[in-house]
């Protein structure tokens, strides 16, 4: 009799103890989303390659985006093939290839509950033989098409079963790489945080 009394008071504790740890973790705790270099490599290769066409006489492609983590910055740099092609409607055409690389941050939208590349910035372009007139054009250019394009790719997105927690109400809080992968760490927004630190 004591024993089974016993046995049922552990079960009773260890239950009150899992919920205690449920309820912090979905409430008041933070959730670490991981994404890995090879997740982002297959979202980029089901959207590229892509075009786009500056002055009405500069024709680029951008084809086989390869991903580099940056761990001192926590970013992601993604490199591109470029080929501009300059000319009007094939007339006197000439072709010029090279390649770009584009610098990124994570970000996360709430509503529709994934992540995808943010902030873009173009760090190299290189086409040797273009004038510097049309490279400073595609230059700009790019920039403005990579935050269209980063946008609408997500890298990853919360899984269906996730959202039937607390996880809809969280913000992205911090960003880390290591070894090739994001750490992304989900929280309240500060003021909820605050409020819900205050109730007795």
């Amino acid at each position: 009799m004591i024993r089974n009394l016993f046995r049922i008071l552990i079960i009773v504790i260890v239950a009150a103890t899992a919920y205690a740890a449920w309820h912090f973790y979905f409430n008041k705790g933070t959730v670490r989303i991981t994404i890995t270099q090879e997740q982002i490599d297959e979202a980029l290769e089901r959207k590229f390659p892509k075009e786009s066409t500056y002055v009405k006489v500069i024709n680029v492609h951008y084809e086989n985006p390869v991903v580099e983590m940056i761990p001192g910055q926590d970013r992601v740099r993604i490199s591109l093939d470029v080929r501009a092609e300059v000319g009007l409607s094939g007339i006197l055409t000439k072709s010029y290839d090279g390649h770009a690389t584009i610098a990124t941050s994570l970000g996360y939208n709430p509503s529709s509950h994934r992540f995808s590349l943010v902030d873009p910035a173009v760090e190299t372009l290189n086409l040797p033989g273009l004038s510097k007139s049309h490279l400073k054009s595609l230059g700009e250019g790019l920039n403005l098409a990579a935050v269209l394009w980063f946008d609408d790719i997500p890298v990853y997105r919360i899984k269906e079963r996730d959202l039937k927690t607390k996880v809809t109400r969280h913000v992205l809080r911090n960003v880390e790489i290591r070894n090739d992968r994001i750490i992304a760490t989900l929280g309240l927004p500060e003021n909820e945080n605050t409020q819900s630190n205050e109730k007795p």
